[in-house]
């Protein structure tokens, strides 16, 4: 069963060391309890984060909740 943070502590940890940020400049916003988060990364630009999930292969277009994959 799930424990009660761990996912969003873990989710925290893993986009400030892939960012280089300070885990208290990673915050999420929305979506505490749902596998889909809103998540603010503090003192790192848009363009960055997005060549750094481009660079992974993670585009914006895919992975969008909104997005119909195709």
């Amino acid at each position: 069963p799930p424990v009660e943070g761990a996912a969003n502590k873990e989710c925290v940890r893993f986009l400030a060391d892939l960012t280089g940020t300070a885990k208290h400049r990673v915050v999420v916003l929305h979506g505490e309890r749902s596998r889909n988060k809103v998540v603010l990364i503090q003192g790192a630009s848009a363009e960055r984060l997005i060549e750094l999930f481009r660079t992974l292969g993670l585009d914006e277009e895919r992975h969008s909740p909104t997005s119909n994959g195709s």
